[in-house]
């Protein structure tokens, strides 16, 4: 019985170091992930702790490009450029800590995506109000009680009468 329990704590020590290791590495992605703070994504772009408001190193959220109808391919490239700065900074913020790095380069995947599905949708907006004006314009006009009459049909052309027999048909055929 002494034996079974001393081979199992022998077995359960060789997994501490092994748990423990994990953990440390869990800690540093989170540490990366929240980038000393969390919350700072929450509301407002470019909202900084006191602490790391100088810190050229601290991830930053992205900012929502201009609204440009034209500028769907120019709000991307600023997204794109402002996810490789925000890579650029985990990398100088967390060296040689691939799983802080890993945590840190999430939140700018993160705010590289809001950016893009941003800039989508301020380029969408012209187009949407444009379709909802019509759409509004196209109901007013049909649900408007004092609205014209409706433009007088055209006459109904006066019978054909049939061709004479023994003339051709328009077709060419003849009637006998």
């Amino acid at each position: 019985m002494e034996r079974s329990a001393c081979e199992a704590r022998d077995s359960l020590s060789q997994v501490k170091p092994w748990l423990d290791d994990q953990a440390d590495k869990m800690d540093s992605f989170v540490e990366g992930f929240q980038g000393n703070g969390g919350d700072r994504y929450v509301e407002e772009p470019n909202l900084h702790h006191d602490d790391e408001e100088n810190d050229p190193a601290a991830p930053q959220a992205t900012p929502v490009p201009p609204s440009d109808p034209g500028s769907d391919s120019a709000a991307v490239a600023t997204c794109e450029t402002e996810h490789d700065a925000c890579v650029d900074r985990c990398e100088r913020r967390h060296p040689g800590d691939d799983y802080a790095q890993a945590g840190c380069t999430s939140v700018c995947a993160l705010d590289r995506a809001t950016c893009e599905a941003n800039a989508g949708v301020e380029s969408a907006k012209p187009f949407i109000k444009r379709e909802a004006d019509r759409l509004r314009d196209f109901f007013d006009g049909l649900l408007e009680e004092d609205a014209p009459a409706p433009p007088p049909s055209r006459p109904a052309p006066p019978p054909a009468s049939p061709p004479a027999l023994g003339t051709e048909n328009p077709d060419g055929t003849m009637d006998l």
